[in-house]
């Protein structure tokens, strides 16, 4: 089990939703905080085995955004 950080601009939601379709079996996990195009705030991620939540927004977060995934294998992953 290991962990690997994605870096990331500002994405579209579509691009998001791509981006956590195209992850394999091996992601069991992820979370991070993403900003996205034409919302107010960054908001907070979180994938589960498939299962995408983009949830509360990060007011007052000023970093990158960034996705921390979880799982096995994760060297060959590429970010958006």
């Amino acid at each position: 089990m290991g962990q690997r950080v994605v870096k990331l601009g500002e994405v579209s939601y579509e691009e998001l939703m791509e981006f956590f379709s195209r992850l394999p079996e091996n992601v069991y996990r992820a979370k991070g905080i993403v900003r996205i195009k034409d919302y107010p705030y960054p908001v907070f991620v979180h994938y589960v085995f498939g299962d995408v939540d983009v949830g509360m927004p990060a007011e007052g977060y000023e970093g990158e955004s960034f996705i921390v995934l979880i799982g096995k294998g994760l060297q060959d992953i590429i970010s958006l």
